[in-house]
């Protein structure tokens, strides 16, 4: 479903309709893998804002180009889409919203520990999940806030809780729509599953022994998030046989474009110094460097 549609099923929904109803709960994540997710009761204003929040999001977005999620960056003024499975921390995160243990909202924890607060808007048997990083609002550093009600001014006792007029992720049937890309791993933890597919990228490095002094080479990689996110794509793109099955192109590569790459006097090993090397590495290694078929200008495509 595109989001146009998506954004008629929002524009069409009436909250009198007992089969229509809006949802909010605050997330919190107590590792990796296991999060609390605790519904609050939501006023039927609130209800109405939180689904114009979430259209106006849809609506500001819709006719822009979607491509596929890419672990190294978004690409401007396009929306990245992912299937639900491709993020293995979803599960745990959503299995947190269905689950309604009766003493979980008794349990809330300090506002310093939300890590995100999400919106489900359903429409009989539809439901447009949205989430959003969380915002303290923090108290006045002299004074104290309050609000009128019924003509009396009544104070705001202890931590302010702020929701945006946007949100960050939207996901619907398995589809996840990532307005901001960073959101994507801050929410979902999806750094440690980038991690488990770098380590795969290197163990295909290591079975083919071109890199001398490796375990240097895999202690810097693994610890550089810009170089965990590229071997994850490298993974995904397949793109080592080609790099394996061609290295005798290697040399002009990195004589062309000039890299920080030194080879061995056989040429057929990268001899590693040190983590000034790791992103000409990388970037070789995910075939990235290319000249332009018709003026035969030389680049580098650092988000392939």
């Amino acid at each position: 479903m595109s989001l146009k549609e998506i954004h008629e099923i929002l524009v069409d929904i009436d909250l009198e309709k007992n089969d229509h109803f809006v949802e909010l709960y605050l997330i919190n994540k107590k590792n990796t893998e296991e999060y609390y997710s605790y519904r609050l009761t939501v006023e039927k204003k609130l209800q109405e804002e939180l689904i114009e929040i979430v259209s106006t999001a849809i609506c500001n977005i819709q006719d822009k180009n979607i491509c596929e999620y890419n672990p190294i960056g978004q690409v401007d003024s396009v929306i990245e889409k992912c299937n639900l499975d491709y993020i293995k921390n979803a599960e745990n995160v959503l299995s947190s919203i269905e689950d309604d243990s009766p003493n979980r909202l008794e349990s809330l924890p300090e506002i310093k520990d939300i890590h995100s607060y999400c919106t489900k808007i359903t429409k009989g048997d539809i439901s447009i999940i949205s989430f959003r990083r969380f915002n303290k609002l923090r108290k006045l550093r002299a004074g104290f806030i309050g609000t009128v009600v019924e003509g009396r001014f009544k104070s705001l006792d202890g931590e302010l809780i702020g929701l945006y007029n946007d949100v960050d992720i939207i996901i619907f049937n398995n589809d996840v729509f990532t307005l901001n890309h960073i959101a994507l791993e801050r929410i979902f933890d999806i750094g440690i599953q980038f991690k488990e597919k770098a380590k795969e990228t290197i163990q295909d490095i290591k079975d083919k022994d071109i890199i001398d002094n490796f375990d240097k080479f895999e202690e810097d990689a693994l610890n550089n998030l810009n170089v965990i996110k590229r071997l994850t794509k490298i993974k995904e793109n397949q793109t080592l046989p080609k790099i394996f099955d061609n290295f005798e192109n290697v040399p002009k590569v990195i004589e062309y474009f000039g890299l920080n790459i030194e080879l061995n006097q056989s040429q057929d090993k990268i001899i590693y110094v040190d983590k000034t090397q790791i992103e000409d590495i990388t970037l070789l290694m995910n075939d990235s460097y290319y000249e332009t078929i018709i003026a035969g200008v030389p680049g580098i495509d650092k988000l392939k």
